[in-house]
C-alpha cells in the first residue's frame, strides 16, 4: 500500500449507536506466515518438520520390522516378572497379592 490518504465508508449494517459502541478499522502489518511475529512461524514451520521426521521414522520402523500389539518381549524388569502373560488366567494358576507402598 503506497502512502497516502484512504477514505473509507463504513454502512450501518450493525447499529452500534444502541450500546455506546464505535466502529474502528485496524490497519496492520504481517508476516510471511500470517503473524506480526516471524520467529512464532519459524517455530512452527520447525515442529511440523520434527513432526513430520518422527511419524516418517515410526512408520518404516512398523513397517520394516512390526510387532503384535502387546507383545511382552519388548518389556523388562518387574512387568515381565509379575505374572503377566499372553491369555485368560487359569483355574490353577496362583493367584499373586502384592502391597503397595504408597
Amino acid at each position: 500500500m503506497s502512502s497516502g490518504t484512504y477514505e473509507i465508508s463504513i454502512g450501518m449494517n450493525y447499529p452500534v449507536s444502541i450500546f455506546g459502541g464505535t466502529k474502528t478499522l485496524v490497519i496492520t502489518t504481517n508476516s510471511v506466515f500470517g503473524g506480526r511475529n516471524l520467529s512464532l512461524g519459524v517455530i512452527y514451520i520447525i515442529v511440523a518438520i520434527v513432526s513430520l521426521v518422527l511419524g516418517v521414522a515410526f512408520l518404516l520402523q512398523h513397517l520394516i520390522k512390526p510387532r503384535r500389539i502387546g507383545d511382552h518381549n519388548y518389556l523388562q524388569g518387574s512387568a515381565v516378572d509379575s505374572g503377566f502373560r499372553d491369555g485368560p488366567r487359569q483355574a490353577n494358576d496362583p493367584i499373586i497379592i502384592r502391597k503397595s507402598s504408597f
